[in-house]
């Protein structure tokens, strides 16, 4: 996900950015099937129940 933003993975001050995720719903959003979950710094969300907006200092950023 870095390499696609072109997120050189320095944190500028005073600057907060927020990204939606498009992901596939296949369970209707309902986050039973953890197609959408994405890892954060606290730990698996789900796009469907917890976002889709996340912050982008709280995504683990690894390829």
């Amino acid at each position: 996900l870095a390499a696609a933003l072109g997120w050189d993975g320095i944190r500028r001050p005073g600057c907060q950015t927020e990204i939606l995720l498009h992901t596939p719903l296949t369970c209707g959003g309902m986050a039973d099937c953890g197609v959408c979950a994405v890892r954060t710094k606290r730990g698996w969300k789900m796009a469907c129940k917890d976002g889709p907006v996340f912050d982008l200092a709280e995504l683990e950023l690894t390829q």
